[in-house]
Formats: structure tokens, sequence, C-alpha cells
């Protein structure tokens, strides 16, 4: 894996071969000491001088003990392309993006948002898909290094360990931001919806329209910190509404929506595990969706039952797609994706710079729909 300190040393080599191709450093001028670039960069001399070591084995500058690096005249062809190749590449500013895959309801600004906040700096997006795989997330880290990125956006993939190429790009202070799911004990910038006031305010309104027997539903691998905190939220509701809940009150076994699964076999099992939940609790009169797509699991099964929405049963979520005619509105908190996705770039530019770790979280906005 390319470690941050070999990231710098390159940018270094670079830099100073841009400014040679441009004639800021002329035959036979001197360049910066390794002090100097040093302080320039804020890197030890260690990166400094092995950015011109390389220069010196390339065959543009020679080292003098005492006097410092001197730029080597080249007038061969060949030696020309070669400046004009490096400082093509040196020119070329990439941030990369991880996404777990591209979903309508809920991803797509924040890429839009990501790629508006890399364009107005100089720089250019490079995005990759995990498609839900820590195998695969890893994968997609390294290729992004080898491209050459200065810093990576992540939206990190469900499950119970971490990427062990998000742990070594933590421990070599490569710059890189989480979105939406932060990874506990990790310290790194983040930024995403304040789930916990989020749910707690879809859980309000439920109250407030006279539910108590309310159940919640999230996908089989619950244990990322976005669901851990609507749960939190969902938690903290009933408590300061003094109502009880009960584990029976928790549907954790669907998984249709997670990535990489086979759709219909997965999505018609979801379906009749909704349906076996609602006819052994009948109490039940809203459902509390982690998603869009699960709560289109749930509208499906109560319809399926010969129940109405809201009338019998009502469904809160996060997130929904555009409204499109036809298609069916929840209830459910909107995320300021547009917005996550800039404010992800500007704390990824504060890390390039070697700011201090950020973690931002925004509110949601609670959009009324047909489901309540």
């Amino acid at each position: 894996m390319t470690s941050h300190k070999e990231f710098l040393y390159r940018k270094i080599y670079n830099d100073l071969i841009r400014d040679i191709s441009k004639g800021i450093y002329s035959p036979e001028k001197r360049l910066p000491s390794e002090k100097e670039l040093a302080k320039i960069y804020s890197v030890s001399r260690i990166t400094s001088k092995k950015a011109l070591e390389l220069l010196e084995e390339k065959g543009y500058i020679t080292r003098m003990p005492g006097r410092g690096s001197f730029v080597i005249h080249r007038s061969s062809p060949s030696d020309n392309q070669e400046v004009a190749n490096s400082f093509q590449k040196g020119k070329t500013q990439l941030i990369g993006m991880i996404i777990e895959d591209f979903a309508e309801n809920f991803g797509t600004m924040i890429i839009a948002g990501a790629e508006q906040g890399c364009r107005e700096r100089g720089y250019s997006l490079v995005l990759k898909r995990s498609n839900g795989s820590q195998k695969q997330e890893g994968k997609a880290i390294e290729e992004l290094l080898k491209l050459g990125v200065e810093g990576i956006l992540i939206i990190p993939v469900h499950g119970d360990n971490y990427s062990p190429q998000i742990l070594r790009l933590t421990v070599e202070a490569f710059p890189f931001v989480l979105i939406d799911r932060e990874l506990k004990g990790i310290p790194a910038s983040y930024v995403g919806t304040d789930n916990i006031t989020s749910a707690r305010e879809l859980m309000n309104l439920l109250f407030e329209l006279g539910h108590r027997h309310i159940c919640f539903v999230s996908p089989s691998e619950a244990n990322t910190s976005t669901i851990q905190d609507r749960k939190e939220g969902f938690l903290k509701s009933f408590a300061e509404h003094k109502v009880l809940v009960d584990e029976s009150s928790f549907l954790y076994n669907l998984s249709s929506t997670l990535p990489g699964r086979p759709k219909n076999e997965e999505i018609q099992k979801d379906i009749e595990t909704v349906k076996k939940y609602y006819r052994g609790h009948p109490k039940t009169t809203a459902f509390f969706a982690v998603e869009y797509n699960i709560a289109l699991i749930i509208l499906k099964a109560i319809c399926e039952m010969d129940k109405k929405v809201p009338d019998n049963c009502a469904i809160v979520c996060f997130d929904s797609p555009p409204n499109f005619v036809g298609r069916y509105i929840f209830t459910h908190i909107q995320q300021d994706e547009t917005e996550i996705g800039l404010k992800s770039v500007d704390l990824l530019f504060k890390r390039m710079k070697g700011e201090k770790i950020e973690k931002c979280y925004l509110p949601g906005k609670l959009i009324r729909g047909k489901s309540t």
C-alpha cells in the first residue's frame, strides 16, 4: 500500500519537475534545500531528501555537498518529453471517493456535492464502488492510492469489523473523511446526518398521532453507527413519552436491501417476514423503517394482508427518491445530501493541510407524506 510519506515525497518531486519545465528553475539554478523544502511542505527532512534523491537519480539535478542541488541542462527531445509527461502527471489533481453502490433514494446527490466541491478547487473526483464488500473496499483504496489521489472520501461498508486498509490510512495519517457511517474508535473526520435527533422527530410525530405499539425495522447486518444512532433516537423518544418498549418491537432480520444480495428472492422473503411479525403482533399500529426500501417492503406486506396505510398502520422512514408521478411518498427524514458531499470535501481539504479532525452532524428535515 502506498504510504502517506511516499505520497508526500512524490508530490514534492512532481512539483519541482513542473517548476523546472516552466523555467522557474532554469539550468544551473539552485533548488531549495532539504531543510527549506521540509518547511515549505510541512514534512520531515527524510521526505524532502527522498524527493531530491529521486530528481538526481532521474538526471534532473546534481547535488553538491555543502552547496546544494542544481538543475542540469537537458536538451534531448526524449528528456523534454519526460519532463512534459511528469509535469502533466503533477498537474492532475485527484480526490478518490468510495461508495457501496448507486441508489436512487440515497447517495447520488452526495456524489454530486462532492464532485462540485472538488471541481471548485481544481480537482477531479475518481469514483469507486465497494458493492458492500470489505474486500472490494480495500481493493478500491489500493487502486486510488496507486492513481495518486491526495485524499479519499469513504462511505464505509456495513460490518462488525473495520477494513484493514482504512486502519492503515489512519496509522499512516493519509487524509480521508468518512461519510454517513462513523467507525467508532477510528480517529477520522466525519460528515453525516444527526440521526439521533432525526429519529426522535419521526417518533415524536408518531406519538403525537396516538401510536404506542411501534416496530423498529432494519437490515440483518445492523451493526453500523447510522442504524445504531437511529435506534437510539427511537428508544429515547419512548423514554421521553414514558412508554415502555420491549425487544419484540425490533425486527432485524431483513436482508434484501443489503448490497450484493439476489433481490427478487430476498425481497419476497422479507415481505413474508414482515407479514409473520404483523400477524404475531396485532397491536402494532406503526413501523419505523431505517431506510426507504425497507419501508417499501413493509408497505407491500401490509397491502398483501388486505390492510391499508395509514388507516390500519402507519410507516415512517429515512430518505425518499425524487417525487415522480405515481410514486408513493412516505413520511420521512430528508437528508441534505448535497451539503453532506460539499462538507465532506471541505473537511478533506482541511485534513490535507494537516488541520485537526472534525466531525459534522447535519440536521435532517421531516417531510410529511401519505403514510401517516
